[in-house]
């Protein structure tokens, strides 16, 4: 492996890491030698993810089932991983859904429907809501260490929109806001960035 790829040692925490984007994401910093710690709403996939980056990667690799989308379950996900291994490198937010709908029903077509409440609050929640809690909560950690680096995975949605996407287009897009910055405080740095994507891994 290059050099400039390898990351033995380091400490990451994925949400959204049972399936998708988060699980590819996981298994190739794993082969580059970082300990992962896999985040999920349950353990339904994500344990035998877990398992099967560990055995094939050498490293460590733990699941931490959580609701990132809830500030309380978020912050004992961080402690979690804390006492784990005792520090996090990288905190990347990889959690994202979609929904098909338009915001209002559309005008002459049979069948259409607005998205309700409780979907604008899920695609929000777990596409944008989620990455400013798990920031915030580790950021006090990053901040104390003097390092660390937050990386959102933003979509390619953002860039186009429209029609039955314009939920998730939304919501997703706004990560983008926090592309190419870096949050100082003193002497205290932490690196924040995006990654826009389209389908890049096996999404199952």
């Amino acid at each position: 492996m290059p050099i400039e790829f390898d990351i033995t040692g380091k400490v990451i925490l994925i949400t959204g890491a049972g399936r998708g984007i988060g699980k590819g994401i996981a298994q190739v910093l794993a082969e580059a030698g970082a300990d992962i710690a896999l985040n999920a709403l349950t353990p339904k996939y994500v344990e035998g993810v877990a398992a099967e980056i560990a055995a094939a990667s050498g490293r460590r690799v733990v699941p931490i089932i959580a609701d990132v989308t809830k500030p309380d379950e978020v912050r004992r996900a961080i402690d979690s991983v804390l006492q784990t291994f005792g520090r996090i490198d990288v905190l990347v937010n990889a959690l994202g859904d979609s929904i098909r709908q338009p915001l209002a029903a559309l005008p002459g077509k049979d069948g259409s429907v607005g998205a309700s409440d409780d979907q604008l609050k899920f695609i929000m929640d777990v596409n944008l809501t989620e990455a400013l809690f798990c920031t915030r909560a580790i950021g006090p950690h990053m901040l104390e260490r003097r390092s660390g680096n937050v990386i959102n995975i933003a979509s390619w949605a953002g860039h186009q929109g429209g029609g039955d996407m314009v939920l998730y287009a939304t919501g997703r897009p706004r990560l983008r806001a926090s592309r190419g910055r870096r949050r100082r405080s003193g002497r205290h740095t932490v690196c924040v960035s995006m990654q826009s994507r389209r389908v890049c891994f096996p999404m199952s």
